[in-house]
């Protein structure tokens, strides 16, 4: 599995036959549905866990799944973490 630092982008997650799990972050979507300007890919092997936060939205995209909005993706131990983006700019400092 792959260590980086948080991604923000679409998420598409592609798994294959062997039990291993690609989870690509991309800019956008093409639109035939395929990832479109990847910049980041996450490698799950059998035994690794791929944690998607409930509040991600994910919908079918061809052979794989993708997030319906941009999202957070990183590393965190012996998983992947998919979490939602802030929607607003947050509490700023006066």
């Amino acid at each position: 599995m792959t260590r980086t630092p948080t991604d923000r982008g679409v998420a598409f997650v592609d798994e294959k036959t062997d039990g291993t799990r690609l989870v690509y972050v991309a800019l956008g979507v093409a639109s035939d549905g395929s990832p479109q300007e990847v910049f980041a890919v996450h490698r799950l092997t059998a035994d690794d866990r791929l944690d998607i936060d409930p509040a991600v939205r994910m919908v079918a995209a061809g052979s794989m799944t993708r997030s319906s909005e941009p999202v957070r993706v990183f590393g965190d131990g012996e998983s992947i973490k998919v979490q939602p983006t802030a929607k607003d700019m947050g509490r700023l400092l006066v």
